[in-house]
């Protein structure tokens, strides 16, 4: 562990300990993990989520902070907030590389960071003393739309062929509904379902929210400041992007697993809707939900496809429906108020079992990540880094055909943007509505945490 410093909230005290840290004072002789925006406010950045991932690599590498906010963070705060002290603390990579801890191997890299800057890391990480079987860890949104092509089939096949590993996060991806789906064999290519809904909202309109505290109302500020509705900050898209990448994500994960063979999209209606909110800090261009009606191309048919996505919504859930002729099978990811869950209909007669968080989302990320470094014990992987891939490359792609559809410029999009004070469904019958509010019922009786 690095000798402890005390920091006062005097900048040149700070600046100092920061100095001390970055030199290497009280190091040991282990492989360095990079965390570029580690120095978030742990109540409410990624890194927050990030703490049992952190606390456990600690006993093992160095860990080093790489985030330009350094210079205004009370270092001994943000320590005891996170739970997490780091072996180093930097403003960029310059910096680091100008340190003794540079010379030291790079074993891991975790990039939380704003989609807009994931392909720039991994650039500039590349160049950097990586250990042979490097591992890099990007969140969702994998990369900015205009770098979606880019950086799946140039850079990363680049940077595998010298060696790195990529592991791509989305927690649906390690749902443990979809595990439950697949091991009991609930679907099967040979008997498609004849659509499939994927929907991720969350933040309802206050007179829709059962947890106040969430609502979209309640949240307005965080929604500002983290620049969903800013397509410079957000990827090139606005908050349809942001949430339906998690239903997105779970669907190819679904596809891929059960042998459908997805090739494309076919998008047949693409509405783009805008909240008219005073405060909301919306940019041009930018939707606070995406409706999407067409097909899911797949080996052997065609798949009719909804994808519904964004915030300010009547109701919260992560999930996909799968609607067959005498039944509909509905597979929840989990939310920050919802436990996953497996819910089956079929006519008036329901089955469902929910899952505990502790094998869900970011925890079987987490066993995934250090299985890969060697860490995990007897555990095994749930998805491996070339499927982590391969999925997140098709949800990425499929939301790059999305939007472009509506037009790459920004105001060209905005054009077709629809400003209305509610979202409401769209695209779906009345059969699937009634299910929706079905859903919703089941969900608030069986399915909030805590109950």
């Amino acid at each position: 562990m690095p000798r402890q410093i005390n920091v006062s909230h005097e900048e040149s005290a700070k600046l100092s300990a920061v100095n001390l840290i970055s030199q290497g004072w009280g190091m040991v002789n282990k492989s360095n993990v990079l965390v570029f925006g580690g120095l978030g406010d742990p109540q409410s950045a990624v890194v927050g989520l990030y703490r049992d991932l952190l606390s456990k690599l600690q006993d093992n590498y160095q860990l080093i902070a790489v985030d330009p906010s350094l210079a205004q963070l009370d270092i001994s705060h943000h320590a005891k907030q996170l739970g997490i002290e780091y072996d180093g603390y930097f403003a960029n990579l310059t910096d680091f590389g100008c340190s003794p801890l540079a010379s030291t191997p790079i074993q891991a890299v975790l990039i939380l960071t704003p989609v807009t800057t994931h392909l720039a890391i991994v650039r500039q990480v590349a160049k950097l003393a990586l250990a042979d079987d490097a591992l890099m860890v990007i969140e969702k949104p994998s990369f900015a739309l205009d770098e979606v092509s880019q950086g799946f089939d140039q850079d990363i096949e680049q940077l595998k062929r010298q060696g790195l590993r990529f592991y791509f996060i989305d927690t649906a991806l390690v749902s443990p509904a979809l595990e439950y789906v697949f091991d009991h064999q609930l679907i099967s290519a040979a008997v498609p379902p004849h659509k499939i809904i994927a929907h991720a909202t969350d933040n309802p309109l206050a007179k829709y929210a059962y947890f106040p505290s969430f609502s979209f109302e309640q949240k307005l500020t965080a929604i500002n400041q983290r620049g969903l509705v800013n397509l410079s900050k957000n990827g090139g898209a606005g908050i349809g992007l942001d949430m339906g990448i998690h239903a997105v994500a779970g669907l190819m994960r679904l596809l891929d697993e059960t042998d459908f063979g997805y090739r494309n999209i076919q998008i047949d209606q693409l509405r783009l809707e805008a909240l008219d909110h005073p405060d909301l800090e919306r940019y041009p261009g930018a939707e606070t939900h995406l409706f999407v009606h067409g097909k899911l191309e797949c080996q052997h048919q065609a798949i009719p496809f909804n994808l519904i996505g964004g915030k300010g919504g009547d109701i919260w859930d992560r999930r996909l429906e799968l609607h067959y002729s005498d039944k509909i099978i509905s597979i929840g990811f989990g939310t920050l108020k919802h436990y996953p869950y497996v819910h089956i209909q079929q006519g008036n007669e329901a089955t469902w079992r929910t899952f505990p968080l502790t094998t869900a989302g970011y925890p079987q990320h987490f066993a995934d990540i250090l299985c890969l470094l060697e860490l995990g014990g007897e555990d095994t992987l749930t998805i491996s880094c070339q499927q982590s891939e391969r999925l997140m490359k098709n949800a990425m792609k499929l939301f790059e055909a999305t939007y472009y559809h509506a037009g790459k410029a920004h105001d060209v999009r905005e054009q077709a943007i629809y400003k209305v004070n509610e979202h409401l469904p769209r695209f779906l019958t009345k059969d699937e509505i009634h299910h929706r509010s079905r859903l919703d019922s089941f969900m608030k009786k069986h399915c909030e945490i805590g109950q």
